[in-house]
């Protein structure tokens, strides 16, 4: 840490004259993970989308530093897994590779090692359709690591399941983003999941669609399942949880 990765400046971004997002100022170093906490419509997944690329902004700009989409360095994880039902789990997870122009045997060793980090390899030739929610999830984000990225985005993604996959889940990714460095924006509705996985939490506000404030946590890595019981972390989540309410009417 302590290299920037992203630098966003002076962002405003609206749909035809509705403000979406505005006056969005962040820097976010390499290898942090940071969480994007707030309400639907309050322009966090908006931010996400301009850091991908996938918009611009009205005015300001983001400014990605030694990271190019081109080059496979970003992957975004949707809140549904969007898996191709007619493809086996090899198949979804080898497509960005393919996309790329990588042929099937060039890229196997790849596929594979990312089947086998999110503990699928049993599932190779198995179709999403087959699958728990928690095992659509992690091919999701075995297809987005596949392409061995620097910045990892990730929408909501566990929003849809059950508590104790996503308790487990989020366990999984910690030790994903230990093992491979990646800067992670983890967008979530769920102060404790914010808190539980991120260095800083952002809290945005609905009624003005930016940021309302930062909490910092202090608890260090690795973390693990018995922090969720640790009475420092309950004050950290209670500060997030107040600042958050404070975000509703401000």
């Amino acid at each position: 840490m302590g290299q920037p990765c992203i630098t966003i400046s002076e962002v405003t971004k609206s749909f035809g004259g509705v403000v979406a997002l505005k006056d969005l100022n962040l820097t976010i170093d390499q290898g942090e993970f940071v969480a994007f906490l707030g309400a639907s419509g309050c322009g966090k997944s908006t931010a996400l989308r301009l850091i991908a690329g996938l918009s611009k902004p009205t005015t300001g700009s983001v400014d990605l530093h030694g990271i190019s989409s081109r080059d496979g360095d970003i992957s975004y994880v949707f809140q549904e897994p969007t898996l191709m039902p007619w493809a086996t789990v090899y198949d979804n997870v080898y497509l960005p590779l393919r996309l790329k122009g990588e042929s099937r045997q060039a890229a196997d060793g790849r596929v594979r090692a990312a089947l086998a980090t999110v503990n699928l390899t049993d599932f190779a030739d198995v179709y999403p359709r087959q699958l728990s929610g928690g095992m659509k999830m992690r091919c999701s984000i075995a297809r987005a690591m596949v392409t061995e990225p620097k910045l990892v985005l990730m929408d909501e993604p566990f929003a849809a399941l059950d508590e104790l996959t996503r308790f487990r889940l989020n366990d999984e990714l910690l030790a994903l983003w230990d093992r491979f460095k990646w800067t992670v924006i983890f967008v979530t509705h769920s102060v404790f999941e914010a808190t539980y996985l991120s260095s800083r939490t952002m809290v945005f506000s609905p009624r003005t669609s930016r940021i309302f404030g930062e909490v910092d946590i202090d608890t260090p890595y690795p973390r693990d399942p018995d922090l969720r019981t640790d009475t420092h972390f309950q004050a950290i989540t209670r500060r997030a949880s107040d600042m958050l309410a404070a975000a509703q009417h401000a």
